[in-house]
């Protein structure tokens, strides 16, 4: 069993505590520090909760509107996409029942977001405490909320957003020796997030036949124990295949890169991110752009220093202490999964690699500075306080409050907010199409004014075939529309793919605007369409008055049915057959 002892903080060489009594400049920083960690808490958590500031992923929630409505998006082609794959069973049960119940899906998600905060933070001071002392979980805490990152990746609102809570209470879990309190994440973690459930399982395995030595003990014990991994692991296994099966309806799989001169937006230049293409250099890109613009390339060396003084904390760990050699086995184990997605799958290796190394940083950074300056600790409460000043200083360095660093990007301002309310008027089932943008604020419109999109850069994944070509021919129609000199193409939009509004970006078309963009093959036709026009051709630049429906400062709103007073009898290809390919898919 685990020894109680390390309660208050490791054993340093000698036999001297980690930490002491902080004396006055102790309780002044610490006094200080928390008052720091509650002021940028609370201004979070104006953006968390405040109405115009959205997550970047919440976009691809849109279809867990209609649990709530069956009407909304019935039929619609993304949403069958993005309800296509299975969700861990606790998300899933639980979103759906919010919704049942309540039905406010934006609020359900500030909601899930601060309550993932708070686990995570709670579960990371206990583990400082633990690991560390006191004063420690104080500056561990400081860390981890000032850096943007833990909020930005608990801010999406999608499963992985519970990564850090059930790493944070694993560590809990097994620093305190609790084989059932560890067994509980683990299954916990196959509910809500099974990516780690390997990790934490395999931490389970040790925690109960090498550190509490299970098989040495009574035979009604070692039964025990020996069922509730066997139990748990059967359990994890089955939760984690749950969510491994794949749609048949979007045709064959293709794994990124696969087949990229058929598929080009399966390249390396294509829809993939950078945490696909490189794995390692996206981790250390996450890790270091969370600091202060004004530190230029210099975040290089606040995360050289704050690294090194980390691995320094890894080697000094004591390793008599039950607590440190349990967390030495989580990073074992950690780096061995990491090294083997890398080596197996490196374009699925960056979560592997992301969550496990900024849930240890901080940990191991707050002993190593301890370890540092344990010289010092009769010094005026200096020894005691040391890791306190040193955290405050990499806080302090952290963009704390940069709403795009914790993955807010976009706080829609009023004219965007007119789109999305005249899209909201519109009925249930009417289809807008708006230029796919990663970092366009109009990919919202699904999930704000619950009403659908022709094509969404955020679900445009090559990863099937079918799929691949659903969304080629789709874009290549909106290409043609947005950029048409004509009519002809948009009444296109709207009888053969049920667009009802179109709403063009007017800076695309502007002298000094930045004119559309998108990912390859497409960016070859933009360009060969523009290539071959001049900009006053463009029927955006300036629509005729009889199709805008809406204009504001930024855009043009425009209906399509008055180009086309009748479709020829056909219903619209999009309601027609969501999931069916035109003949021009492949051109």
């Amino acid at each position: 069993m685990l020894d109680h002892s390390v309660d208050r903080g490791m054993t340093m060489p000698g036999g001297t505590r980690a930490v002491g009594g902080p004396g006055r400049l102790g309780r002044l920083a610490v006094a200080g520090f928390l008052l720091y960690i509650l002021a940028v808490f609370v201004l979070q958590a104006t953006v968390v909760l405040g109405g115009d500031y959205f997550h970047e992923e919440f976009r691809s929630l849109f279809r867990y509107h209609q649990v709530g409505d069956p009407v909304l998006f019935a039929g619609d082609y993304l949403a069958d996409y993005a309800a296509a794959f299975p969700q861990p069973l606790l998300y899933e049960a639980a979103t759906r029942l919010w919704m049942q119940l309540v039905g406010d899906l934006l609020l359900l998600h500030r909601a899930m977001i601060l309550g993932c905060w708070l686990l995570f933070a709670a579960g990371i001071v206990l583990a400082a405490r633990r690991l560390a002392g006191g004063i420690a979980a104080v500056a561990v805490l400081g860390l981890a909320v000032a850096q943007p990152m833990y909020l930005y990746q608990m801010g999406s609102a999608l499963p992985h957003a519970f990564a850090f809570p059930l790493l944070a209470w694993g560590l809990v879990a097994g620093f305190y020796g609790s084989a059932l309190g560890l067994a509980g994440v683990v299954i916990l973690s196959g509910l809500l997030y099974p990516v780690f459930s390997p990790l934490l399982g395999l931490c389970l395995v040790w925690l109960v036949f090498v550190r509490q030595r299970a098989f040495s003990r009574p035979r009604a014990e070692m039964v025990k124990s020996v069922l509730l991994v066997g139990v748990t692991g059967l359990v994890a296994l089955w939760l984690l295949y749950g969510i491994l099966a794949t749609p048949e309806q979007f045709g064959r799989a293709l794994q990124p890169f696969q087949e990229a001169e058929t598929f080009p937006e399966n390249g390396a230049d294509g829809r993939h991110f950078g945490g696909i293409v490189h794995p390692v250099k996206f981790v250390i890109g996450k890790i270091g752009l969370q600091f202060h613009d004004f530190f230029g390339p210099y975040w290089l060396l606040v995360l050289l220093a704050y690294a090194l003084v980390a691995f320094y904390g890894l080697f000094v760990l004591p390793r008599r202490e039950a607590a440190a050699r349990f967390f030495m086995v989580f990073i074992g184990i950690a780096v061995l999964l990491g090294a083997a997605a890398f080596l197996l799958r490196p374009f699925h290796a960056y979560r592997f690699l992301l969550y496990p190394l900024l849930m240890v940083l901080p940990l191991l950074f707050v002993v190593g500075v301890q370890q540092l300056f344990r010289r010092f600790r009769a010094a005026a409460g200096v020894g005691a306080a040391a890791a306190l000043i040193a955290a405050a200083l990499v806080a302090l360095a952290s963009d704390s409050l940069n709403a795009h660093k914790l993955g807010f990007w976009w706080r829609l301002d009023a004219d965007t907010r007119r789109v999305m309310d005249f899209a909201a008027e519109q009925p249930p089932q009417t289809v807008f199409a708006v230029w796919p943008d990663i970092e366009g604020p109009l990919e919202l419109l699904p999930y704000i004014a619950r009403r659908p999109l022709l094509v969404m850069e955020k679900l445009h994944y090559p990863s099937f075939e079918r799929h691949a070509l659903e969304m080629r021919a789709r874009a290549n129609a909106l290409v043609d529309a947005y950029l048409a000199t004509d009519e002809a193409p948009l009444r296109d939009l709207h009888c053969r793919w049920g667009v009802a509004y179109l709403v063009a970006e007017k800076a695309h078309f502007a002298a000094e605007g930045t004119p559309p963009d998108y990912i390859p093959p497409f960016k070859a036709r933009i360009e060969a369409i523009r290539q071959g026009r001049r900009p006053e051709e463009f029927l955006l630049q300036a629509p005729p008055a009889r199709l805008v429906a809406l204009e504001t400062e930024a855009h043009f709103v425009l209906d399509l049915a008055a180009t086309a007073p009748a479709c020829g009898g056909d219903a619209p290809a999009a309601q027609q057959a969501p999931a069916g390919i035109p003949p021009e898919a492949a051109g």
